[in-house]
């Protein structure tokens, strides 16, 4: 089992929370296939993420709590502030703007 530090368990929760932004998102997707875009762009958060982590670090599912996509977006560049951005590994500032980009996308979808 790989020992994580702090920021790459920071990094792990929001992948968990981007698993969650992708379920949701591939549901969205279902009910109106205009959101495809939106799919994939979560999906493509959710690969960049977990390329940060550590090698062999597994991302348990574990969320159970129903948000929008929107929200759950929020809630992962929410964490990506609990230390400032040096001490996450090189690629994160990608990660923050990729997804800054993509909560303005969906919170314009749901408007």
């Amino acid at each position: 089992m790989t020992t994580l530090d702090i920021t790459a368990g920071s990094l792990l929760r929001v992948a968990q929370i981007l698993q969650a932004a992708a379920d949701t998102a591939e549901i969205d997707t279902r009910t109106d296939p205009h959101n495809y875009l939106l799919e994939i762009g979560v999906n493509s958060l959710q690969w960049l993420c977990g390329s940060l982590l550590p090698d062999g670090v597994l991302i348990p599912a574990v969320w159970t709590e129903s948000r929008s996509l929107a929200e759950l977006l929020a809630m992962a560049e929410q964490e990506l502030r609990s230390f400032p951005i040096a001490q996450y590994p090189v690629g994160t500032i990608t990660l923050v703007v990729r997804l800054c980009d993509l909560i303005a996308e969906a919170r314009g979808s749901s408007a």
